[in-house]
């Protein structure tokens, strides 16, 4: 299997939240092999390297393959 690196940029609906707010409901909800970025204010990043046959179907997939 290849090693895919892709990266998910996200606006908050609410810039006024605590950003760590949607990082812990994200680790609640089973992301938890993300690396995230908060620096700018009302956007959240998130980093994944994930192994798969395909870059379509690591990106799709929820849980380690």
């Amino acid at each position: 299997m290849r090693e895919f690196d892709f990266t998910l940029k996200f606006r908050l609906a609410d810039p006024q939240v605590d950003p760590n707010d949607y990082v812990d409901a994200l680790y609640e909800n089973g992301c938890d092999d993300a690396m995230v970025g908060i620096a700018s204010k009302g956007r959240i990043a998130l980093n994944f390297i994930r192994e798969a046959a395909t870059a379509r179907r690591r990106s799709l997939a929820r849980s380690p393959m």
